[in-house]
């Protein structure tokens, strides 16, 4: 998202990712595909209810994140070669531990949000990689079955019970966004 944009909206699980691509490219933002082919529980490659078509509408996808496997890196290269997509790297550093073992090259200056979208709009990601790390208990639980009931018990029921809140949160987004667009080129003295 642009910088200083922060929308509640995003703090609220289950949208639909295309509600998510609207919301996010009205506000001026990008977004990409993270680890499409990871853990089977969480990864939107492996969603038997995933539209592929949406994947036309997103700006980029992770191509390599070292907390996966090397076969998903490939696949999820492979992905963005099909659907002409930037390659971006990440590696789901949620603790400090593997801070710099992902890099993506990008022909640009980056200091903020909007150098970043402004980036990847012109198409300047250069390339995406790094060193692949030992896949951790936690990272194989993920595949067993019963992490993936897990997983989806945890996410759809969280939606489930937030879906009355995210309706509202986006209905009064797109008022506002629609008020926005009809005083757009209006002039107030």
């Amino acid at each position: 998202m642009p910088d200083d944009m922060y929308l509640p909206l995003f703090r609220l699980r289950g949208m639909r990712l295309r509600k998510l691509i609207h919301v996010v490219h009205s506000c001026g933002g990008v977004l990409g595909i993270a680890h499409p082919f990871g853990a089977k529980g969480s990864s939107a490659m492996w969603f038997k209810l995933m539209d592929t078509a949406l994947i036309y509408d997103v700006d980029f996808i992770e191509i390599f994140n070292s907390c996966e496997l090397p076969e998903s890196n490939k696949l999820a290269k492979e992905l963005a070669a099909i659907y002409g997509k930037q390659g971006t790297a990440g590696t789901d550093n949620h603790n400090g531990d593997y801070i710099g073992m992902a890099t993506t090259v990008i022909d640009a200056e980056i200091h903020c949000n909007n150098d970043f979208i402004k980036a990847v709009k012109e198409k300047k990601i250069v390339s995406a990689e790094g060193t692949e790390r030992e896949q951790p208990t936690k990272g194989k639980l993920k595949e067993h079955w019963s992490g993936v009931l897990a997983f989806k018990a945890y996410n759809r029921g969280t939606a489930k019970l937030i879906s009355g809140l995210r309706k509202l949160e986006y209905y009064n987004l797109t008022r506002i966004s629609s008020l926005a667009g009809r005083f757009k080129d209006k002039k107030f003295k």
